[in-house]
């Protein structure tokens, strides 16, 4: 196993001005991650249509911070045109394009979401082979790993025996508590305190998130109080045999995080140790790829680079 690190995690700064993509690529080198994972339309420059300036940059910049490119992400945009929906085509044509832009940036694994059907990833295989390219499918809470839509996937993959789709576990999947920073954002807009810990107490008690967003109003609560509980509680509790049974179908996972480590060195969040060993278990031998999304629920400053320190050493050390 491997670290990278999706360049969302730099959303703020490089909004803001403050880092270019070549500085997001040379501040990952340093803070230790070995791969990039970058969002197309987010930092590619006239993405869909990269320039050959943009190819040739690209592979110098991996080069000179000595990093590898690991993993595109991408949407379905069907609803792009103003007067009508996407055909299926024109969807499989828009990933086919995907597939040789991520080509072409040495990067072999394309992360989709479930915009894209089954059948639409079905009909994307041989594109996918012609290019040496892998087709994840993004899981991210509040859904399951084992949601009966994933394993429709699944089976469709079996069915064509290929290995050019496969799934990303997102490990908001097998999230056990709710982030103290996103807590912490809805009280500083004026969210209840009191609401607030009845939030990460519904939560880790395993109240679904229409039933715990009533008994916030019934409460008493503010729509922006509920709005908290709604927000706060995007995760899932998966049972981590899915993790161990869908090992064979993982190409790459996103380790989501929003705060810095306790005291004792641990994700408040996410039993991250837990889900290194299951992954070690198993011989997975892809990258386990940062998402930090600090960022959106801390916005009077930007991110600390010593947050993504603490979480790269962590990995790490869960890894090695």
């Amino acid at each position: 196993m491997k670290l990278s690190i999706s360049l969302y995690s730099f959303a703020r700064e490089y909004f803001d001005r403050k880092y270019t993509l070549e500085q997001c690529i040379a501040k990952a080198a340093e803070i230790g991650y070995q791969g990039i994972e970058i969002i197309g339309p987010q930092m590619i420059d006239n993405y869909p249509n990269p320039t050959e300036e943009f190819y040739e940059n690209w592979h110098q910049w991996m080069k000179k911070y000595n990093v590898e490119p690991v993993c595109l992400d991408v949407f379905n945009e069907y609803m792009v045109l103003k007067n009508r929906k996407m055909t299926d085509e024109e969807q499989c044509e828009q990933l086919r394009r995907d597939i040789r832009i991520a080509s072409r940036m040495g990067i072999h694994v394309v992360r989709v979401m479930n915009l894209y059907t089954p059948e639409q990833l079905e009909a994307c295989i041989p594109e996918a082979e012609r290019y040496d390219v892998t087709l994840s499918l993004e899981v991210h809470g509040p859904k399951l790993l084992n949601d009966p839509s994933v394993l429709k996937y699944l089976e469709m993959i079996d069915r064509n025996k290929t290995t050019r789709v496969s799934i990303c576990p997102d490990i908001s999947v097998f999230q056990y508590s709710v982030p103290p920073r996103m807590l912490r954002y809805y009280v500083a807009k004026g969210a209840s305190v009191e609401l607030a810990e009845y939030c990460r107490t519904a939560y880790e008690e395993g109240v679904d998130i229409d039933t715990a967003m009533e008994t916030c109003r019934k409460l008493g609560g503010t729509p922006l109080d509920v709005l908290m509980v709604k927000n706060c509680c995007q995760g899932s509790k998966s049972d981590y045999k899915y993790l161990e049974e869908f090992a064979p179908y993982i190409t790459h996972v996103h380790a989501k995080c929003f705060d810095e480590l306790t005291p004792e060195g641990k994700d408040p969040t996410f039993d991250c140790e837990r889900i290194a060993g299951i992954l070690k278990k198993n011989g997975y031998e892809g990258y386990i790829s940062t998402e930090c999304e600090a960022f959106q629920y801390e916005p009077w400053q930007l991110v600390t680079e010593t947050l993504l320190e603490q979480h790269c050493a962590m990995w790490h050390k869960l890894i090695s």
